[in-house]
C-alpha cells in the first residue's frame, strides 16, 4: 500500500554527463505550483529514494499541463548524476504501444486491414501462422506464438529480420483467436509486417511515423549499451547468488530476495525491437500520450478503435498477461542485454474494484468509473507504466531504473489513490 507521509521534501533535479540538463521547447516545467496532494505524493517518492527502494522519474500532467515533474534517486550512482525529467530510460513493453499506433496508421492508409492473415504481408511463414494468424490475432496477443526473447534466444539474432525465422520455426502454442498469452514474438512480427508494407526499416518507420509527429525527440529504438547513450540512466538489476539476473516482479512485498544484489548493468547491450526495450523520457512519453489522445497521430475513430478494449478469450491473470493484483509479473527469461520484455507489476489500489481489457497495444482499464489506457512494463534494471486517464485529461509517466518491489507500482498505485478521491 502506498502511503503518503505529512513532510515535504525538495525535489532534487538531474543533469546530464556534461553537467547541465538540456534545454527542449516540448520538456515541461516545473516552476508550476503544486496542488497539495501531489506534493505529498512527491515528497513520499523522495522518502522512498532516500531509502533506495524507488529510482526513476515521474510525470504528471492534467489537461496537457505538467503539474508535477521530478526525478528521483541516481541515474549513475557512480557519477552521482540524478534523474530528471531529461534521462533516458528503457522502457520495456511499453513500446508495444507505439508498434499499435504504427500498425494503426497503415490501417487508417488503407495499406493493410486488422482481419488480413500475416501472410499477406511477410512472406516466408509457415502455413500455419501465414493463413491463420491475423493482425489482430498479433495486437492483441491471441496468436498463439510465444517468446522468442527468452533466455535461449540466439543474442546474433536480435532484428526483426533476424528474429523471424527463429518465431517461424516455433510451432504455436494453440489456436489463434482461442485464448490470450502475452507474446513478444506477435509484436516482432507486426514490426516485420510493418517493414513489408512500408518499405522502410521498423526504426526508420519509427521516427517518421509516430516519433518525430509526437515530438518524441529523445526516444529511439536500436540496439544500444545505456552507458554509451547521453543522458540515459544506469540500470540496477537484481542479481541472485548464482550470478544470473533476475526476472521483473521477483521481489516480494518490500524486501528483495536475502541473497540477491543490485548490479549496474549500463554496459548491456539493450536489443530494442517491436515488442519492446526503445529508450525514451517522461517528457517524450507524455508527448507520445498528448499526441495520441488528442488524435494527432490517427484520426478519432482509428485512434477509438486503437484504445477500445477487445473481448477475448481466456482474458485474466493466469493468461500469462500483465498483472493487476500487485504480484509479481509474468517474465520472459530476461537475460542480459534486456532480451525478455514483460509486463511490470501494477494496479488499482488495494480493494478498488477493476476491469481491464487488452485493445491494439494499449491496456484499457476501468477503474472507479475512470477510463485509463497505457502500458506498463518491465526488463531487468528497468520498468515503467505510462497511464492515460481518459474523459479526466490526466496523464501519468512513471519511468524506473532499479529493480525492487517498488518498479514502478506502487508510485503508478500512489497516483491512482490520488486521482480516485
Amino acid at each position: 500500500m502506498f502511503v503518503i507521509s505529512g513532510g515535504l521534501v525538495a525535489c532534487g533535479g538531474g543533469k546530464s554527463k556534461a553537467g547541465k540538463s538540456p534545454e527542449r521547447t516540448n520538456s515541461p516545467s516545473r516552476n508550476a505550483s503544486v496542488p497539495p496532494e501531489w506534493e505529498a505524493y512527491r515528497s513520499e517518492l523522495e522518502r522512498l529514494a532516500t531509502e533506495g527502494t524507488f529510482s526513476g522519474s515521474v510525470l504528471i500532467a492534467k489537461d496537457g499541463q505538467p503539474i508535477l515533474a521530478s526525478g528521483f534517486g541516481m541515474a549513475d550512482r557512480i557519477r552521482k548524476i540524478p534523474n530528471d525529467v531529461a534521462t533516458k530510460f528503457c522502457v520495456a513493453s511499453i513500446g508495444k504501444s507505439f508498434t499499435g499506433v504504427a500498425i494503426a496508421r497503415l490501417a487508417e492508409q488503407r495499406k493493410l486491414a486488422f482481419e488480413d492473415p500475416v501472410g499477406k504481408h511477410v512472406p516466408g511463414l509457415p502455413a500455419a501462422i501465414a493463413d491463420r494468424v491475423t493482425i489482430h490475432h498479433l495486437l492483441t496477443h491471441t496468436s498463439g506464438m510465444g517468446d522468442v526473447l527468452g533466455s535461449d534466444t540466439p543474442d546474433p539474432a536480435q532484428t526483426v529480420t533476424g528474429l523471424l525465422p527463429v518465431i517461424a520455426a516455433q510451432p504455436l502454442a494453440f489456436e489463434p483467436g482461442s485464448r490470450f498469452q502475452y507474446s513478444n514474438s506477435g509484436f516482432i512480427t507486426l514490426g516485420a509486417v510493418i517493414e513489408h508494407v512500408s518499405g522502410e526499416s521498423y526504426a526508420d518507420h519509427m521516427r517518421r511515423q509516430v516519433f518525430t509527429p509526437a515530438g518524441m525527440t529523445d526516444t529511439d529504438v536500436r540496439p544500444y549499451k545505456p552507458v554509451d547513450v547521453p543522458n540515459m540512466a544506469h540500470g540496477y538489476a537484481l542479481v541472485g547468488a548464482d550470478g544470473k539476473l533476475l526476472p521483473p516482479g521477483s521481489s516480494t512485498g518490500t524486501v528483495k530476495p536475502s541473497d540477491a544484489t543490485l548490479r549496474d548493468i549500463a554496459d548491456q547491450v539493450q536489443f530494442a525491437n517491436p515488442s519492446g526495450a526503445a529508450y525514451s523520457t517522461v517528457t517524450d512519453l507524455f508527448n507520445f500520450a498528448r499526441a495520441v489522445s488528442e488524435n494527432r497521430l490517427l484520426g478519432p475513430e482509428m485512434t477509438n478503435t486503437l484504445l477500445t478494449g477487445k473481448d477475448l478469450p481466456n482474458r485474466g491473470q493466469g493468461s500469462g498477461g500483465p498483472v493487476l493484483s500487485g504480484g509479481p509479473a509474468p517474465a520472459s527469461g530476461g537475460g542480459p542485454g534486456g532480451n525478455g520484455q514483460a509486463p511490470a507489476p501494477g494496479g488499482p489500489p488495494s480493494g478498488t474494484p477493476s476491469r481491464m481489457r487488452y485493445a491494439y497495444g494499449f491496456e484499457d482499464e476501468t477503474l472507479d468509473n475512470t477510463r485509463i489506457v497505457g502500458h506498463n512494463g518491465g526488463t531487468p534494471g528497468y520498468g515503467g507504466q505510462l497511464d492515460i486517464h481518459l474523459g479526466r485529461g490526466t496523464i501519468v509517466v512513471v519511468l524506473s531504473n532499479q529493480d525492487s518491489a517498488l518498479m514502478p507500482s506502487e508510485a503508478i498505485r500512489g497516483s491512482r489513490e490520488i486521482l480516485a478521491r
